[in-house]
């Protein structure tokens, strides 16, 4: 699994040393100024590990309940919140028209979501432009006017500003996501429409984040449903007292659900994948 990327880069102190050891009859040699650190800023793909939770057995096990996901996640890592997730697929709000839809060429502008990134809670704005090919683009994370929820009030700076490239694809075990994310901060001043050329992901690829989530179906019951087809994946957030919401993500589109009080009389009961996040 990936650590989250938040090095410390500090200026070596040697000359600093070398100074206080000086004899006291030469005379003092200048000393170059410290630098302070430099924290790098980390995207939310950064967060979450690079494959499905998979606990070791006979047969080993990829599918868990919402209560077997809350506490399957290894040490150290957590099962993401709606908001956590939110930061990689968006929540859908309309299940007519989602967000983020993978077969019809249309966009979503200036949507403002509440995400969370490590400890910093927001309200960003995102533009989206879906291309209908199975590929869409997101201008994400820029600052935004109001609070979409409370306990998230509106970005004022461009410090997690990033694109985003979705991209369905068929692998020899059925479909699966491939999601890059590109930091770009405060000095991109650029649109969505620069982001959505295939040319501005053919380059500065260096600081590029990539992950890939397969389409692995869901367990109901003893029967293994839409593998290869669909992937379904448990957030921690609860829905009412049998249902929690979860991210779904296919062919056709992907996003943060909360139906599954509509499905079945306990949906937590379904066996859905699980991708834990780091603290």
């Amino acid at each position: 699994m990936i650590q989250i990327k938040q090095s410390i880069i500090l200026v070596p102190l040697l000359t600093l040393v070398l100074g206080a050891f000086a004899a006291c009859d030469k005379e003092p040699q200048p000393v170059d100024p410290v630098d302070p650190p430099f924290f790098k800023v980390a995207t939310p793909l950064d967060y979450i590990s690079e494959e499905n939770l998979v606990l070791e057995g006979d047969p080993a096990k990829s599918f868990f309940t919402y209560s077997e996901a809350l506490t399957a996640v290894p040490q150290g890592t957590h099962l993401g919140s709606r908001y956590e997730w939110a930061g990689i697929i968006p929540l859908v709000t309309d299940l007519e028209d989602p967000t983020l839809i993978f077969v019809v060429a249309n966009e979503h502008l200036a949507v403002e979501e509440a995400i969370q990134i490590g400890n910093t809670k927001a309200t960003y704005s995102s533009d989206y432009k879906n291309m209908g090919n199975g590929i869409s683009y997101a201008l994400r994370l820029a600052p935004a006017k109001a609070a979409a929820e409370e306990g998230f009030p509106p970005a004022q700076d461009k410090k997690f500003l990033a694109a985003y490239r979705y991209q369905v694809s068929e692998g020899k075990d059925g479909g699966f996501l491939t999601v890059t994310v590109r930091p770009l901060g405060e000095s991109f001043d650029g649109t969505i429409e620069e982001i959505a050329q295939e040319s501005f992901w053919a380059q500065d690829k260096q600081n590029d984040v990539e992950r890939q989530f397969p389409f692995a179906g869901q367990l109901n019951g003893d029967i293994l449903d839409d593998e290869g087809i669909g992937g379904w994946y448990w957030t921690s957030t609860p829905d009412g007292d049998k249902s929690a919401y979860y991210v779904w993500i296919g062919g056709g589109a992907a996003g943060i659900f909360d139906d599954g009080k509509l499905v079945v009389e306990d949906y937590r009961q379904m066996g859905h994948s699980v991708r834990p996040f780091h603290i």
